[in-house]
């Protein structure tokens, strides 16, 4: 039976992680931030208060690690955590982390950790304080990889946060693999008893089949998608061709408008020396500042269409 508590931090469990930025005058600076996550295969959510010292030095570098915290830096990530960079100024160099400059970003790198991630300032929200990283690289303890690249998470002991009891947890032991649900009772005890976690080619085969129609349906549904989408691409980079090719001609309409020669032909208009069978309409007021006002409109909203398809 379930009883109300209200509102709690209760998404569990946490990660840990070690946020490292450099300060104006070149040292490091680490935080620990619990509140943090994939956005999605490259990007990184955080959410971190804007008073914090690591958010004016992301904001002065655009660049940011994260650090997976593991049980052999429990103590040193929890100082981190507990103790302000607007302070205290060397508050890393007391964890006693050896610090080495990221070659990806302007950033650095602590020893001693299994798992860190290069990342460059995407976007950063001061009300909400939700930070948002581009990932350039990742850097990965050479010991936890097996010959063919794979991680070996098990032997990372990563460090968690649990709000519930204000403790730290180490992550637990494989229960099982991810997306397999597909298998029916008989094929999981069929597997378990050839001790393989994957689905033999055929038993994966019937699984794909059991949905087809939806299948079937779906992939044209995503073709259609595609082509429609190339084919609105090649007619925006058509356009952009066309309207970046005129850049010269629009300069010189903009510097035309503001112009002595603008004011002696709108003068000339005015007495009735241009004829009048003659189209007028760059030397009325309203017409040439809308069209050039387009253009910032324009610029705006290719700026708005730009960080959307980047920040995906």
């Amino acid at each position: 039976m379930y009883k109300s508590i209200g509102v709690k931090p209760y998404l569990m469990p946490m990660p840990v992680l070690i946020i490292g930025t450099y300060n104006e005058d070149g040292t490091s600076n680490a935080m620990n931030a619990a509140y943090g996550s994939m956005r999605d295969s490259r990007t990184v959510s955080l959410y971190v208060q804007a008073k914090r010292k690591t958010i004016a030095n992301i904001l002065w570098t655009k660049a940011f690690t994260i650090h997976l915290a593991n049980g052999e830096n429990r103590q040193e990530a929890d100082f981190v955590g507990c103790v302000s960079g607007n302070r205290v100024a060397d508050k890393v160099e007391q964890t006693g982390w050896s610090a080495t400059k990221s070659e990806d970003v302007e950033a650095p790198v602590f020893a001693s950790f299994p798992l860190v991630m290069a990342c460059t300032l995407l976007s950063y929200d001061p009300e909400d304080g939700h930070l948002v990283g581009e990932v350039q690289n990742v850097l990965v303890e050479e010991t936890l990889l097996d010959s063919y690249g794979h991680l070996h998470v098990d032997e990372m002991a990563l460090l968690t946060y649990n709000p519930a009891e204000k403790c730290y947890n180490i992550v637990g032991d494989r229960v099982g693999e991810a997306f397999a649900t597909g298998l029916n009772n008989e094929d999981q005890e069929e597997s378990d008893d050839n001790d393989s976690s994957r689905s033999t080619e055929e038993e994966r085969r019937q699984a794909l089949i059991r949905n087809r129609p939806e299948r079937v349906a779906r992939v044209q549904r995503m073709e259609r998608v595609m082509n429609e989408l190339a084919s609105l691409q090649a007619e925006l980079n058509q356009a952009l061709d066309h309207f970046e090719s005129f850049k010269e001609q629009s300069d010189a309409f903009d510097a035309y408008y503001s112009s002595r020669d603008w004011m002696d032909d709108y003068e000339a208009s005015s007495l009735g020396i241009i004829p009048e069978e003659i189209d007028q309409g760059v030397l009325t007021e309203d017409l040439p500042y809308d069209v050039l006002c387009e253009n910032d409109e324009l610029g705006r909203r290719m700026r708005d269409l730009a960080r959307k398809l980047l920040l995906r």
